[in-house]
């Protein structure tokens, strides 16, 4: 099991490098880099660029790129930028992520977008995962996710998220066998509050 620490490259305050110096002095090896927004691909290319180059002066790798559902197949070539294997596309309104208003109306609209970016994904030699909205079932996920070709679609399980859906435990006894990554945080069950891990409500030992 490999942890990561979840960074933007988006929003008012930019990390630098005396940010990322501290994420590595802190134990973390690999990142995990948050895209909201994307501009003309020359830009991106810039942007993402310098920024992989800033990590690795901090002796960080980028592990995997998490990007808004609504980027779609440019989510992809935003890996390729950066070098990494795995995106994870963000169907779900987050507080990390806005509102994310592009997201998949229901489990049909999900797997008919997924099926293209799943090809995709597999011809680039990446690892795909999606964190649905949490709307969504986890039946209703596992049966879309059984129901795409042209590649194989993993579960991003975010257990904030799951724990104000139901549960975190009861989501991963059902998705267990689909789930590629997790994001952890916590809340006290009524709002998206990204509280650190034993600051809420979820049941962490059942979790874990």
């Amino acid at each position: 099991m490999q942890f990561e620490l979840s960074t933007t490259i988006d929003g008012a305050a930019r990390l630098a490098g005396p940010e990322l110096e501290r994420i590595a002095l802190s134990g973390f090896a690999t990142i995990d880099l948050s895209v909201h927004s994307i501009g003309a691909e020359s830009a991106d290319t810039q942007r993402l660029e310098a920024f992989r180059q800033l990590a690795a002066a901090s002796r960080l790798q980028i592990g995997g790129i998490s990007a808004m559902w609504s980027l779609g197949s440019r989510a992809l070539d935003l890996a390729d930028i950066v070098g990494t294997k795995r995106i994870t596309l963000i169907a779900d309104a987050c507080r990390a992520h806005g509102s994310n208003s592009g997201g998949p109306a229901d489990p049909a609209a999900a797997a008919r977008a997924l099926e293209p970016l799943a090809v995709g994904a597999s011809r680039r030699g990446l690892a795909l995962a999606v964190e649905f909205p949490r709307k969504f079932s986890p039946e209703a996920i596992v049966d879309l996710i059984d129901g795409v070709d042209g590649g194989p679609v993993g579960v991003c399980l975010d257990v904030g998220h799951a724990n104000l859906a139901g549960g975190a435990p009861e989501a991963i006894e059902l998705l267990s066998g689909y789930v590629t990554i997790v994001h952890l945080h916590d809340n006290q069950g009524r709002e998206d509050s990204h509280r650190p891990p034993y600051a809420g409500s979820v049941d962490w030992p059942l979790t874990l």
